[in-house]
């Protein structure tokens, strides 16, 4: 239970930078979350690495468009069929214009 505490722990963290602004950090903290809840290897783990990546790369298109692009390529290639993942880059490349 104790990965579980700290994947939580730093997606309150990326969620309370956000809320103050600190777009760097949530980032940051959302893609540590991410990365931890992967390693875990828990069932529905998938899903909350995908939501979490999604959210990193949204606020990405914000701040770095580039970063963004990359991070939902990177997550749509590890999960091709996801739902999640494809609306996220999707989401990415309408809002820098490419749609191919």
């Amino acid at each position: 239970a104790g990965g579980i505490a700290k994947v939580q722990a730093l997606k309150d963290q990326g969620d309370e930078a956000y809320e103050k602004n600190r777009f760097d950090d949530a980032i940051k903290a959302w893609k540590a979350a991410a990365q931890l809840t992967k390693s875990l290897g828990l069932q529905k783990a998938q899903d909350l690495w995908v939501t979490l990546m999604c959210e990193a790369a949204s606020l990405e298109r914000n701040i770095d468009p580039e970063a963004a692009e990359a991070t939902a390529s990177m997550v749509l290639n590890e999960v091709p069929n996801h739902p999640v993942a494809q609306r996220c880059r999707a989401l990415v490349r309408e809002s820098l214009g490419d749609l191919e």
